[in-house]
């Protein structure tokens, strides 16, 4: 009964140990296989890798990519520790780093790395602990980022210099969408416009453009919308923060396309003073012309005047003290003088000559000229108002600036206007006004002592009672 009890059990057994048997052969085939696995993985990873001992540093084992990036052999590797691949600096900081890692995982720590010929690259490493062996080993897996590196740096650098360049230029850059919304604005701006950056940012920028540039600048911005590139300068008013508006010279370029800046760029220049720079030299060639058209006038005007000014002399020599109409030829032997001092001004202006400033008693001069001015002007004139445009106020201007004068000009519509000419008060004497002789008829020669009128005495003297006649009729005396 024993016996056949020992069998059974004994059978038993001998199948627990054939299992256990059978289970470890499964075992190793299946290790073997995984080992086999992991090493065909661990040697064709694209990626440099090894596995080196985390008590000595040695390598272990290295796979081909490893060997490709730093150059060594297989043996070469095998003879060395990780430290040989970093400067002294980088292997004491991978020392300490080491050491204080039981388990710890390194992803993407930055390293700098020398290669067998010395190259220095960047190398990004990920550490990961194992056994190997039956050793305390890691696996790193190694990364070649200096070009990316390089990439980020003169990305940087293009950045740091773009910003550089637009934040230190004079002329305004602006990055609207297709909207017309502003999305970036330099710092210029705020010299250019007054406002500050974030004054501007996602406000419409056609919303300070001048009424009467609205449409020019509408058809611009969309015709530009249907082709990418640079459009054609364009002139407008913009209004700047203070109020005044100021000529702005943009140029706009079309990337909307272009998807790190996807905005229309605009750049724009502060033409103001260059415009009105411009309007001025026009205005001076426009006087330029005026100016010599008066300088012919004057010469032929001055001729007429020395004719009607010696004819008046001579009547005046023939009237009697007692003659009604002395008095109103001598008012116009006054208006003939007055009209030649005016005259002088003519070639002045065209030559644009420096007056010659004297002191005059300003009372006396116009007190003198008031019959004349009376005559001239009308009951809403209270003071000397020239009515022609251009020349006469450029004369009268240029007069009063040269005289260390100032006029201060209120007009307001339907109330007319007022000048008022300021002049500087001075204590010197008062410069007595002579008006020249004509010239004396015996220092002419030929043709022209003979036509001379003052050769004709005895025939103007004759007529000079009708002449004035004809001049003033019967109750129209001058005051």
């Amino acid at each position: 009964m024993f016996g056949a009890l020992f069998a059974r059990l004994r059978y038993a057994l001998e199948a627990l140990d054939r299992e256990r048997r059978n289970a470890q052969e499964a075992r190793q085939v299946t290790e073997k296989m995984f080992s086999e696995q992991y090493r065909l993985l661990f040697e064709t990873n694209p990626q440099a890798a090894w596995i080196c001992d985390m008590e000595t540093l040695q390598f272990r084992a290295v796979n081909e990519a490893a060997v490709r990036l730093y150059g060594y052999l297989q043996g070469e590797f095998g003879k060395m520790t990780v430290k040989e691949v970093c400067p002294p600096e980088e292997a004491s900081r991978l020392m300490e780093r080491l050491a204080g890692s039981k388990a710890e995982t390194w992803i993407g720590s930055t390293w700098r790395h020398r290669k067998k010929d010395k190259t220095m690259f960047e190398a990004e490493i990920t550490v990961h602990p194992t056994m190997f062996r039956g050793r305390r080993a890691c696996i790193m897996l190694i990364t070649d980022v200096t070009a990316q590196r390089n990439a980020e740096e003169a990305l940087r650098s293009s950045e740091r210099r773009f910003r550089a360049l637009i934040e230190q230029s004079r002329d305004g850059v602006a990055l609207i969408n297709e909207n017309g919304i502003i999305r970036y604005a330099s710092p210029s701006t705020t010299r250019i416009l007054g406002y500050a950056v974030d004054e501007l940012v996602n406000r419409n920028a056609f919303e300070l453009v001048h009424p009467d540039e609205q449409a020019l600048i509408q058809e611009r911005f969309a015709a530009m919308l249907q082709r990418p590139g640079a459009g054609s300068p364009v002139q407008f008013r913009y209004r700047h923060k203070d109020g005044p508006w100021r000529w702005l010279e943009t140029v706009g370029t079309n990337l909307l396309h272009d998807a790190p800046v996807a905005a229309i760029a605009l750049n724009f220049a502060d033409i103001t003073e260059r415009k009105e720079a411009g309007e001025q030299l026009r205005q001076a060639h426009k006087m330029e012309a005026i100016g010599q058209l008066a300088g012919g006038v004057a010469h032929d005007f001055n001729n007429l005047l020395m004719v009607i000014r010696g004819y008046c002399e001579m009547m005046i020599e023939g009237m009697a003290s007692s003659d009604a109409f002395r008095p109103q030829a001598q008012h116009i032997q006054k208006a003939a003088d007055r009209a030649a001092d005016l005259v002088q001004q003519l070639p002045a202006f065209s030559r644009k000559q420096v007056l010659q400033p004297k002191i005059l008693e300003l009372n006396h001069i116009l007190g003198e000229m008031e019959p004349m001015l009376r005559r001239l002007i009308g009951k809403d004139i209270e003071l000397i108002v020239h009515r022609e445009a251009g020349l006469g106020m450029a004369t009268v201007y240029g007069i009063v600036k040269q005289s260390a004068g100032q006029i201060c000009v209120y007009s307001e519509p339907e109330h007319g206007a007022v000048f008022k000419i300021y002049l500087p008060r001075v204590d010197e004497p008062v410069t007595t006004v002579k008006t020249p002789p004509p010239p004396d008829p015996k220092t002419l020669q030929g043709s022209e002592r003979q036509a001379h009128p003052l050769n004709r005495r005895a025939e103007i003297a004759a007529s000079h009672g009708r002449f004035i006649r004809e001049c003033f009729p019967a109750g129209d005396v001058m005051d």
